[in-house]
């Protein structure tokens, strides 16, 4: 059963917060509540407290300009905390530049940005994007609580990445043929010890290329991509 969800809404101004919460509440489809913080510590306490009552906060929207702690240190701070590295946050801003969130950003804390006067088109794509993200990597049958939001390309891609981890094959440490030389080549065991290539059976294109978004899917997460933090291990088992 999958855990109930949070959207969490981290801002500083009453009126923002309440536009917020009140433009994401239709999207989530009864898939998640919204809740919300008026500073970066409250947001902070408020989601740990969520976790270890056994919710999931897959999506925190935090405003760049807090008080004493920014949006920013929001976000570094949720990154090294093991409790919530797995949340996805989208820094919510109105300024142009991007200094003062430069170590969040490169250190791939923040995964998202919503410029504020936000459409309801940009505000419902961040929430797609970040959620499907979350699930895919985490919980993919978390996925169906969203309703029409979350498209069936996303929904294929979290049922594809979830067999992919249930079904992959579990690596022994101490096999040779784990080695870093494994995939060139391989010695046939006879008198002369010759080394033969083993050659990586040959792909069509359209194989390619599936590989190859589900390879960008993981290590950016699903459009709009930003980055997407690697410091926690996936859920999935």
């Amino acid at each position: 059963m999958t855990p109930s969800a949070r959207i969490l809404v981290v801002e500083g101004d009453a009126a923002v917060r309440d536009a917020l919460v009140a433009g994401l509440a239709p999207l989530v489809a009864g898939g998640a509540d919204i809740v919300s913080a008026g500073s970066g510590a409250e947001g902070l306490e408020l989601a740990r407290r969520l976790v270890a009552d056994g919710a999931v906060v897959p999506v925190v929207f935090v405003e760049r300009t807090l008080g004493a702690m920014s949006g920013a240190d929001v976000a570094l701070a949720m990154q090294g905390d093991p409790v919530l590295c797995a949340s996805r946050l989208v820094l919510v801003t109105s300024g142009a530049s991007l200094t003062d969130v430069d170590a969040a950003l490169t250190g791939g804390a923040v995964h998202g940005m919503l410029t504020r006067p936000w459409s309801p088109a940009a505000l419902a794509d961040q929430l797609r994007a970040q959620l499907a993200t979350f699930y895919t990597e985490h919980d993919p049958t978390g996925l169906d609580a969203y309703g029409d939001l979350i498209g069936e390309d996303d929904r294929a891609r979290a049922r594809q990445r979830l067999a992919e981890r249930r079904h992959a094959p579990a690596q022994r440490h101490d096999d040779p043929t784990n080695g870093p030389d494994a995939n060139d080549s391989a010695t046939d065991g006879g008198a002369n010890g010759d080394r033969h290539v083993l050659l990586a059976p040959k792909l069509d294109e359209g194989e390619l290329e599936q590989r190859f978004v589900a390879a960008l899917d993981r290590a950016l997460g699903h459009p709009p991509r930003l980055r997407i933090s690697r410091t926690c291990p996936s859920r999935i088992t």
